[in-house]
């Protein structure tokens, strides 16, 4: 369940990044985080902590609520 989870976290992310036009390096430099890091939740293999998803959340301009909703949505 959790690898599901994170990869459903990793499209919505992947979604947002592509609707605001922007590359994973610029979600990664704005949000604070090695390129790596944000490319392996994008991809479902990490994890997304709660500091890290405030940080991509702001710099890809969503609510967390948005993104609990979404999960709500597919039922995780």
């Amino acid at each position: 369940m959790k690898n599901e989870i994170n990869l459903l976290i990793g499209s919505y992310l992947k979604n947002a990044r592509k609707n605001k036009k922007m590359t994973q390096q610029q979600v990664a430099d704005a949000s604070g985080i090695t390129l790596s890091k944000y490319r392996e939740i994008e991809r479902g293999r990490n994890s997304l902590f709660f500091e890290d998803a405030i940080n991509i959340s702001a710099a890809l301009d969503f609510s967390l609520m948005h993104l609990s909703a979404f999960l709500d949505s597919k039922g995780k």
